[in-house]
């Protein structure tokens, strides 16, 4: 049977008083980032606030030092706090690929007699959640990808049609219960509340894909430091996940054993000097080494030897991803159109690597939608922030419930819960 899902209506603000405002909070691997945004009337949503800080205590998405993470956690708030000049009181989070499922599965219901309405729609989305939620998993997002009538496909909004038989496919996709309570005990700690979940890469497909692309089909591949997640879209709706535990942190981690160097400086020659695919340079650079004393000599390296560490570790990663989308079906309605972000596509000729292996032209995504701040904002690493900001906007601005922790404690009904489904993803 399926677990029972807990829901907190969401108010107009996510804050006690003053201007309207949305917070996100991205919590990673390597950093934990928090954004906030007001309403424009002229603009559109505008960045007011924006902190980062390294992240400890998390690791594969589970928490494993609450105290190191709840610090981390206050910085960014805090930092994001500071620049907006407001207080937050509560926050959307950001779910890494590793504590989810995904399933799509085919559903109908009889309609002889009346036209489509929300009762048949919403009972789909219940048969739904109910043939693929596992008890130990809360469930993030249900959404239609399809519809068809008596056979007839095609369809997007089938409200007010009439027929025999309506046929639908819904994604959903539900992550880790534990996991989930962890991050809000974590997060309540902070004096936060949690407004909703949602499942990161999804998040920053909303920052940085363009209609057009999500119509005609399109996979984000969101490379963050623990691992690598494509999201697919398709016909405007998001359809697929699939994710390898590879990212940024073990391409540092593989030049630090390389080269024996501190993390800290791995990351650094990573960052300035560090390449995906092939480089004839043969410069010099000086890598300081494992437990020598400051201002001694270190070991001297080409550019093309820290390439020779990077190249094989990057390569892996994109093949196993491209396994994961042929067996999960994603070259079949994927299109041929790859979008790269995250705070890893930004390593010097990721994009060129990613082509190459997944035969698709790239292309290298940045949030787009938000104004204000744009020098920070527009930056991969920033995606899935932006994403939660808009995820946000959308869910309160249609007085949508988002799916939290089961220790909130108001229940609702089957209806009640897919209601707020429908209102935001049909």
């Amino acid at each position: 049977m399926m677990k029972k899902l807990w829901f907190k209506s969401v108010g107009k603000s996510l804050v006690n008083a003053g201007p309207l405002l949305w917070a996100g909070l991205d919590v990673g691997t390597s950093k934990v980032a928090c954004c906030i945004a007001r309403w424009d009337a002229t603009r559109g949503l505008r960045v007011v606030g924006l902190g980062q800080n390294a992240a400890r205590g998390l690791r594969a998405g589970s928490i494993v030092d609450m105290g190191a993470l709840e610090e981390a956690i206050r910085g960014a708030v805090s930092r994001a706090e500071d620049m907006a000049r407001e207080t937050i009181s509560g926050v959307y989070v950001s779910v890494s690929a590793a504590l989810t499922q995904s399933q799509t599965r085919a559903v109908d219901a009889v309609i002889t007699g009346h036209p489509v309405d929300e009762t048949d729609l919403r009972k789909m989305l219940i048969q739904a959640c109910q043939g693929t939620s596992r008890p130990s998993h809360d469930v993030l997002h249900v959404l239609p990808t399809r519809y068809q009538i008596d056979g007839n496909s095609g369809i997007k909004d089938p409200r007010g049609m009439f027929g025999d038989t309506l046929q639908g496919r819904i994604h959903v996709v539900s992550a880790q219960h534990s996991p989930l309570r962890n991050m809000t005990a974590c997060i309540e700690r902070c004096h936060l509340e949690v407004k909703g979940f949602a499942l990161g890469s999804y998040a920053a497909g909303l920052a940085t894909l363009v209609e057009d692309e999500k119509e005609l089909g399109v996979t984000l591949v969101d490379m963050g430091a623990g691992s690598t997640t494509a999201v697919t879209f398709l016909e405007g709706t998001f359809c697929q996940v699939v994710s390898v535990p590879m990212g940024g942190a073990h391409v540092t981690s593989d030049i630090a054993k390389g080269l024996s160097t501190p993390l800290v400086q791995a990351e650094r020659i990573k960052t300035l000097f560090g390449s995906a695919m092939s480089s004839s340079g043969h410069d010099l650079i000086t890598v300081p080494q494992i437990g020598e004393e400051e201002g001694a000599k270190g070991l001297q390296v080409t550019r093309a030897e820290i390439t020779r560490i990077i190249r094989p570790r990057m390569e892996e990663t994109f093949e196993l991803l491209r396994d994961g989308l042929r067996a999960a079906g994603g070259g079949a309605h994927a299109g041929h159109r790859l979008v790269l972000t995250g705070g890893a596509s930004g390593l010097a000729g990721v994009r060129e690597l990613c082509e190459l292996i997944l035969a698709r032209p790239t292309r290298l995504g940045r949030p787009m939608t938000l104004v204000g701040h744009e020098e920070r904002v527009r930056q991969s690493a920033f995606s899935t922030c932006a994403g939660l900001i808009l995820h946000a906007h959308a869910a309160e601005g249609h007085a949508a419930a988002i799916p939290t922790p089961a220790n909130t404690q108001k229940n609702v009904t089957g209806f009640d819960k897919v209601r707020t489904w429908f209102r935001e993803n049909v």
